[in-house]
């Protein structure tokens, strides 16, 4: 499953023909497609079609996006991406999936889940320690409407992995339903971002401001105009740092 990730810091040496394909990322910041944002999703969706057509047999067995991407640095494309993409996968696959470990319990605010934010359905969600409150939780839910090949036994919460207990599965939802979190992080997180931007407009390092709710994401540069990332800081070794302390 190394191989799904596109982030070259979880990588582990293997072949190149792993059987993944990873797709642009539609962040408008930085890239390769020009437009508006809205344009830069469609191009973005478009390249799914055109790996789909011309880098795999012609089928996929499934599609799988981060909605707003966490370790990726939290870009996101316009709310028409995951519509169009899944659109694309949709025709060729009876599955597309959502890793949600990073968006879902409502922290992006306007959606429990992020990937409601463009309107699209879906067949498969990732979760994680989101649904445990600190406890090693990870379910997997599908919609058995949609997948009829895994509806055999069907469970809101397919292959839930709990270590101690199944409690904080109900509880931890329950929680966040009655303290309203999901609209704390909408609100908070809009005082947060507008705080981000008010810096943006005072310190020229600031390049871009982005996400939703408490699920946001600040990308310094040396260089608006060019967009170039700062120069990275070279801490001195360990040794270096014992001989200084003795």
């Amino acid at each position: 499953m190394m191989a799904a990730t596109s982030h070259h810091t979880w990588k582990f040496p293997q072949q190149l023909n792993s059987g993944f394909h990873h797709a642009v990322c539609p962040d408008p910041y930085r890239s390769p497609f020009s437009g508006t944002p809205e344009e830069i999703a469609t191009k973005s969706a478009n390249e799914v079609r055109e790996i789909i057509r011309y880098s795999t047999p012609g089928g996929i067995a499934a599609f799988m996006a981060e909605p707003i991407q966490g370790v990726g640095g939290a870009t996101q494309g316009a709310a028409n991406y995951l519509r169009e993409a899944y659109a694309h996968a949709g025709a060729v696959s009876n599955t597309c999936i959502a890793d949600e470990v990073q968006t879902g319990f409502g922290r992006t605010g306007e959606h429990y889940w992020g990937f409601r934010t463009g309107g699209q359905g879906l067949d498969i969600r990732h979760h994680g320690q989101g649904i445990g409150n600190g406890a090693p939780l990870a379910p997997r839910r599908h919609d058995p409407a949609r997948d009829r090949r895994e509806a055999d036994a069907a469970h809101p919460l397919q292959h839930l992995r709990a270590t101690p207990s199944p409690w904080p599965a109900s509880a931890t939802p329950q929680v966040i339903d009655d303290e309203g979190i999901q609209g704390k992080a909408k609100s908070i997180g809009g005082r947060l971002e507008g705080g981000l931007e008010d810096l943006q407009r005072r310190h020229r390092r600031i390049g871009d401001v982005r996400g939703r709710g408490l699920m946001l994401g600040v990308e310094l540069v040396k260089d608006r105009g060019t967009r170039r990332p700062p120069r990275r800081r070279r801490w001195p070794s360990r040794s270096t740092c014992a001989s200084s302390a003795s």
